[in-house]
């Protein structure tokens, strides 16, 4: 199963730096991210391609984070194709409380 890991961030200029930083010393890749704005603090959420490690790094780091398991769908990139996804769910009951999207990119 997918893993995202969200970490708790003093929502301050230069704490995501740290975080990135730490990551890149560690080689984790972050395939996807989203920022909520919580006031004084922010949640990130990660997509990385070693989430285990990565909670470490962070944890070392001093972050207050957790992994959480997640529904990850690969829709391809065509009209109508969303309209199938949502309506799969929806036939089987099944409600989206959080999600982003981004389109992949075949790499050159």
């Amino acid at each position: 199963m997918a893993k995202q890991l969200n970490i708790f961030v003093d929502n301050r200029a230069g704490r995501l730096k740290s975080i990135s930083e730490n990551l890149l010393k560690s080689n984790i890749d972050i395939r996807a991210f989203t920022i909520q704005d919580k006031g004084e603090y922010g949640l990130l959420k990660l997509l990385v391609n070693k989430p285990s490690e990565a909670y470490l790094a962070l944890a070392d780091l001093g972050c207050a984070c957790a992994l959480k398991d997640i529904l990850a769908i690969y829709v391809p990139d065509q009209p109508g194709n969303f309209h199938k996804l949502t309506t799969a769910l929806a036939d089987h009951d099944i409600n989206i409380i959080d999600a982003y999207g981004f389109v992949l990119q075949p790499h050159n």
